[in-house]
């Protein structure tokens, strides 16, 4: 979602372990310049570094990795070291994925996925794919090599459905009234069993199921 200002977008405690004592944690920051779609406009330039001293709780200050368009959202494979960031807002909308370099922290570019701003991601439980929510409300199924690169998008299904009239009559000065229209693909996330996914629909309040069967999500159910 999109906010004026520095948006720490995604935060992973512990993603991937630096030393004894040290944890890694990387975050997203919006990258928007000033006017619309973000007033007075964001501060961030991509993907940040802090490190957590888990016997002090001290943090470091947070250092740029890695220059990549309004990350809204962060994930790691920690078997591969991969690092994918959902590029939400802009002309470079997609999914991008990096190499940990497990010493450093630093990140390399291995590829990425073009779609209309993505939002959320989930991997899915032992690997192989990825799954992208975009706001628009579409989601995206993408095949991930062996390496963790993303591929070209396998499926991509537009939600439907329509808001209840009780979410777009919310009290006047609500700012997620506008984001009430339609449906609109928003939290996703895989249950440890790897074949089903839970889909939170932001713009008509559903939770909607799917099962992943042969490279192909399928529609289970649309929870109220």
């Amino acid at each position: 979602m999109k906010k004026a200002g520095l948006t720490l977008a995604a935060l992973l405690l512990a993603a991937i372990p630096a030393q004894a004592q040290i944890e890694r944690a990387y975050l997203g920051a919006y990258t928007f310049k000033p006017g619309k779609p973000s007033s007075p406009g964001s501060r961030g330039e991509g993907l940040y570094l802090t490190e957590l001293d888990t016997a002090t709780g001290r943090l470091s200050a947070p250092r740029l990795v890695t220059r990549n368009p309004s990350p809204a959202w962060v994930t790691v494979d920690r078997q591969l070291g991969v690092l994918y960031a959902a590029n939400e807002a802009g002309s470079e909308c997609g999914v991008s994925a990096f190499r940990i370099d497990r010493a450093t922290g630093a990140l390399t570019s291995i590829g990425k996925t073009a779609m209309p701003g993505p939002v959320q991601l989930a991997l899915v439980p032992g690997g192989g794919w990825l799954v992208a929510a975009s706001f628009g409300g579409t989601l995206n199924l993408v095949p991930l090599g062996a390496d963790g690169s993303p591929g070209a998008v396998a499926q991509s299904i537009r939600m439907d459905g329509s808001p209840k009239p009780s979410q777009v009559t919310q009290s006047v000065g609500n700012q997620w009234t506008g984001y009430r229209d339609q449906t609109r693909a928003h939290g996703v996330a895989f249950h440890p069993d790897g074949r089903h996914l839970v889909m939170n629909d932001f713009g008509v309040d559903e939770l909607v199921i799917f099962a992943l069967e042969d490279g192909q999500l399928r529609l289970v159910s649309r929870n109220p």
